[in-house]
């Protein structure tokens, strides 16, 4: 459907502005001082489609205020950018109730992803968080805490990896495996690998709440941290698509985590580099030609559909205008506690949303 070309200009110009939200250095404003409305939409919809709408943001906020996106659009991403950092505190909220009842039952575990992936980042709680992932060689006894509590188990459609369950409404995978790239030949001597490491060696971490707040945690140690993102990369490219949080999530990562001590098979690493290259190129402004394989990466990140087809693009951005309107009409809105007015804004913002990306006309 797409040539790997579609979306090159509004994601090139989202990977300068994420350049500048990771390393706290002003874009070139002379890239968006000509830019016209329409320009900054589509850069909005890729900054959507690619899950990074909020850190995008965190990089045109960094701009004169003339070269800002136009009115509609710029109150358009601040309500994801709101909607982002309460998703964030709800998670948080939920994670930590978790972490105090596996700790008050003798459970010892280790947090993927997520969490502490945000916590690398200048503002954690803009980058957008997920389900919670742990892994814990008391896997089993996890789940039989669960039933005792009368969670019921979902069904995951890779039951062979982890079990799924909801714990306060966020869904929380259970990992039996630390890895299962099914699509890699190499994948059953890659998880052996990881199961023994993680059996004798553990990295602390501290993670952060939207509000400051710290807690530490047991993470993936470097020697497993790489490559096992790496390997998640590559299935995304083998299966669907990489994304630029793939990329910012790199490289984050490797400016906060020491690989002191860390060996690769050489399979390994070379996903490794790969991705070293890109997030060089892109956040660090290296000069050095791209290899063929990051070349076929990066035309996996061109090639995610951006802007809905059919839609009208003028409609989608007069939405806050119509939230208003909808706010308005509620007659209770102004009597509701502040977090029931979180969910009528969700809601209506929500069907707004599912109604224009099914608009044919």
């Amino acid at each position: 459907m797409f040539d790997g070309e579609s979306y090159k200009w509004e994601v090139e110009m989202c990977l300068k502005l994420l350049r500048a939200a990771l390393t706290d250095v002003a874009p070139d404003e002379e890239l968006f001082a000509s830019l016209t409305d329409e320009q900054w939409r589509k850069i909005y919809f890729a900054s959507v489609a690619h899950g990074v709408a909020t850190l995008v943001r965190d990089g045109w906020l960094m701009l004169d205020e003339e070269h800002f996106p136009p009115s509609q659009v710029r109150v358009t991403w601040a309500f994801d950018a709101q909607k982002t950092e309460r998703k964030y505190a709800e998670k948080w909220k939920a994670f930590m109730s978790l972490h105090s009842f596996l700790r008050s039952n003798g459970i010892d575990y280790i947090l993927l992803k997520g969490f502490t992936t945000a916590a690398f980042y200048p503002i954690p709680h803009h980058r957008d968080c997920g389900d919670i992932d742990i892994f814990s060689f008391q896997h089993d006894e996890i789940d039989e805490l669960m039933m005792q509590k009368g969670i019921a188990f979902e069904e995951s459609g890779c039951d062979e990896k982890h079990t799924l369950f909801f714990w306060e409404k966020v869904p929380v995978e259970n990992h039996i495996l630390i890895s299962y790239e099914k699509r890699l030949k190499s994948r059953e001597k890659v998880t052996d690998k990881y199961t023994n490491i993680l059996a004798t060696t553990k990295r602390k971490q501290y993670i952060c709440g939207p509000k400051g707040e710290q807690v530490e945690v047991g993470a993936v140690p470097a020697s497993i941290l790489f490559p096992y993102n790496a390997y998640h990369i590559v299935g995304h490219y083998t299966w669907q698509t990489v994304t630029m949080r793939h990329l910012t999530d790199w490289y984050v990562m490797r400016k906060h985590v020491s690989e002191e001590g860390a060996e690769y098979p050489e399979s390994v690493a070379l996903y490794v580099g790969v991705m070293d290259e890109l997030t060089e190129h892109y956040f660090e402004g290296s000069t050095k030609p791209l290899g063929t394989l990051a070349q076929k990466y990066v035309q996996s990140v061109y090639s995610v559909q951006c802007v809905p087809e059919k839609v009208d693009l003028k409609f989608y951005f007069n939405l806050p205008k119509r939230w208003r309107h909808f706010k308005q009409r509620y007659q209770k809105y102004s009597s509701l506690a502040p977090e029931d007015r979180a969910t009528v804004w969700d809601i209506v913002g929500d069907l707004w949303h599912r109604y224009v990306l099914q608009r044919k006309d």
